[in-house]
């Protein structure tokens, strides 16, 4: 019983810090193909404005979900609360059959805490605890901004400039990945150990789909909220469609948004230890 709550709290780490989706962009590796080939168009003013206007503006956020999700050869249930403070704080709780709380974590721009009474599991360190804990790399930045389908540099890069993009691709819509001739955003972009990118759908640029990956190649994540946006949900879309990939399993997530409170009072709740 206790390897399976274990393999449950595992699952959950992998659902927060990893939602994505497998579909779409090119499999190629990232840097390479940032800084190798044909010359890279920069971002105009109406595109940064129209992708600016599409995005979710707000101080605080409180997302409810459930999930379905299969991996490590099991099917499990959960149903997720997403809270965030925008650029302070995240906390989030995963409920299994019968409202038992499998997990809660507790995340700043500078530590993580978890815990689950399920497994007996008390974690707490910086995120490169949590990368140790669920075998990918992960910040503060990226997690807010998968939640809340906006586009992000990962890790400690200052501020978010949509200057600092570049169109790597046209098609079914348009691609943007970081500058990667941008010193600082490069070094920012090594030290987080993978390159984002982000396919817009056109017409209003609204994020359809997001994908990270290292430069070997080794995992993906994607996370896919397609064209569809829900106006009581502020531009999340009612599904979103999930799976993560590496050398060593997949996993497949099918999450249903239920509620979404924008700006109100929030608490985040914490047994410290």
């Amino acid at each position: 019983y206790r390897k399976m709550a274990k393999n449950r709290v595992k699952i959950v780490s992998i659902l927060i810090l990893s939602l994505s989706v497998s579909i779409g962009f090119n499999s190629c590796k990232i840097k390479k193909r940032i800084t190798k080939g044909k010359k890279l168009e920069g971002i105009n003013t109406e595109l940064i404005k129209k992708i600016r206007e599409s995005e979710i503006d707000y101080t605080s956020i409180e997302i409810k979900a459930s999930t379905k999700t299969d991996a490590l050869g099991k099917k499990y249930s959960f149903n997720i609360t997403y809270r965030n403070r925008r650029d302070s704080i995240i906390w989030i709780s995963a409920r299994v059959m019968l409202g038992i709380e499998a997990a809660r974590i507790i995340c700043t721009p500078d530590s993580v805490w978890m815990i689950s009474r399920l497994a007996r599991i008390e974690e707490k360190g910086d995120w490169s605890t949590m990368t140790d804990l669920v075998g990918y790399p992960l910040d503060f930045n990226t997690l807010q901004a998968l939640f809340t389908r906006r586009i992000f540099i990962p890790g400690e890069c200052g501020k978010n400039l949509l200057e600092n993009y570049v169109i790597n691709g046209k098609g079914k819509g348009v691609l943007l990945t970081p500058d990667y001739t941008i010193e600082e955003q490069r070094d920012c972009l090594v030290k987080s150990g993978f390159m984002p990118q982000f396919l817009l759908a056109e017409g209003q640029m609204r994020l359809e789909r997001t994908r990270i990956m290292p430069e070997d190649g080794n995992w993906m994540m994607d996370f896919l909220y397609g064209e569809n946006a829900v106006e009581q949900f502020y531009g999340l879309p009612e599904r979103i469609a999930v799976s993560a990939m590496d050398q060593d399993q997949n996993l497949t997530i099918d999450l249903k948004i239920m509620q979404v409170n924008l700006n109100t009072e929030l608490k985040f709740a914490f047994p410290w230890f």
